[in-house]
């Protein structure tokens, strides 16, 4: 009789701490949800398809020239720290207006381009401004500044660095 209790209580003890250790877990892997998660499906395409897509891109990317000395925008993904989505252009400082006020118009107008492209692919008030960050990287300073961004078009605002 002493064994059966003793075997119980074993068993009951193991059975609260799964429990425990199980709650733990589902709280711990229970952060909010991304507004872009129901998108991270795959998409019905082929793979000809995609490959065709890619390339196309790589044309357009290859042959286009800066404007006002900024380049092409990427998306990047989203962003680890904020879960907006990631967008980076890169610009050549030399070729920047060389007015503050005209550098900032020139590149607030870049930003805001890329983001509406994004944008435009959602539906309606799905997304804003707010859910995009737009990185500027320096191509004259990309080894030596550590990757480090020229300014960041975030929330509607355009801060230099």
């Amino acid at each position: 009789m002493m064994k059966s209790s003793l075997l119980s209580a074993g068993v009951l003890v193991s059975l609260l701490l799964s429990s425990v250790s199980l709650a733990y877990q589902l709280s711990k892997n229970n952060k909010a949800a991304s507004k872009f998660e129901k998108y991270a499906v795959p998409a019905r395409l082929t793979e000809l398809q995609h490959k065709l897509e890619l390339a196309d891109v790589a044309m357009i990317r290859e042959t286009s020239p800066m404007r006002d000395g900024i380049g092409i925008p990427r998306v990047w993904g989203l962003r680890d720290e904020d879960g907006h989505v990631g967008i980076r252009i890169f610009v050549s400082e030399k070729n920047l207006p060389s007015s503050y006020d005209e550098r900032k118009k020139a590149m607030e107008g870049a930003a805001e381009e890329a983001a509406f492209s994004v944008i435009s692919q959602f539906g309606k008030n799905e997304i804003s401004l707010d859910d995009i960050t737009v990185e500027f990287k320096s191509i004259e300073n990309l080894v030596r500044e550590n990757n480090r961004n020229y300014a960041i078009f975030s929330n509607g605002e355009l801060t230099f660095h």
